[in-house]
């Protein structure tokens, strides 16, 4: 199965939520129509990680609703995260990936929180793994700092997973791990792995950029480098991630380690 997939790689303004939705409709408008794509967004993209979380949860509630009606106008599958009030209280940074069908919507909640970032103070982590069925392929679904968790991938993979979504606001100081990480998961899970990340400044943190696309074999098929407010786009192929895992069956030939016995002398 084919499908396009979008990446967009946005500033991101703290003081004018409305701003950084006008500028997304806006780059939405030019994609080329497609009836098999999916849009990435990078984490947080509508507000940016703020204090003002009440605001911010209030914001989003009808912008998901809008982006749920954008998405059937747009036959478009568009997937971002966002501050969210959870059901029990509190918030989460949450994954949505919204379909043109209006019976799905799938939710999933950050598991890894980074203290840095102040997640640790104002969300609740998630405690499920989330997977998706898009257009005959699954999907598996991760935010940012889950990247350097190989267990969550591996879990997923080994349940059929074949691409990867990971909304990100990646610093440049650690860009290069970024750069890094995502191929390895690619290479070591045998799936294409998609990534959007914020650019540009936010407060006094500079973002990387460096927007990606990796196939199963570890390449680059698509890099934002820096660009600044811009959607790029390409094809992936289900059948040759599944070719590539019957060639090369590095999954099938994994075994379990985590209960053997560990000597240490």
């Amino acid at each position: 199965m084919k499908i396009t997939i979008s990446i967009a790689q946005l500033t991101v303004n703290q003081s004018n939520f409305q701003k950084n939705v006008d500028k997304l409709l806006y780059l939405i408008e030019t994609l080329h129509p497609d009836k098999s794509r999916l849009l990435l967004l990078p984490e947080l993209w509508s507000t940016g990680f703020t204090p003002l979380l009440d605001e911010a949860a209030d914001f989003n509630e009808s912008l998901i609703l809008n982006l749920n009606q954008l998405a059937q106008e747009k036959d478009l599958i568009i997937a971002g995260t966002y501050i969210t009030k959870r059901k029990e209280f509190g918030f989460a940074n949450r994954l949505i990936v919204q379909s043109p069908h209006r019976d799905l919507q799938v939710n999933y909640d950050k598991i890894h929180l980074i203290a840095s970032m102040r997640e640790k103070e104002w969300f609740f982590p998630g405690n499920t793994i989330r997977m998706v069925n898009l257009l005959d392929i699954p999907f598996g679904l991760a935010i940012c700092y889950d990247l350097r968790f190989p267990e969550l991938f591996r879990r997923m993979s080994n349940n059929g997973a074949m691409v990867f979504l990971l909304p990100s606001q990646w610093p440049k100081k650690r860009i290069s791990h970024f750069q890094k990480l995502i191929p390895a998961r690619a290479i070591e899970n045998q799936a294409v792995f998609v990534s959007a990340n914020v650019v540009g400044n936010i407060g006094n943190t500079m973002f990387g950029g460096q927007s990606m696309v990796a196939d199963q074999y570890g390449e680059l098929i698509l890099n934002l480098g820096e660009g600044e407010d811009k959607i790029e786009s390409v094809e992936i192929d289900s059948t040759d991630i599944q070719n590539w895992r019957d060639e090369f069956p590095v999954l099938t030939d994994r075994q379990d380690v985590e209960d053997f016995p560990l000597l240490f002398n």
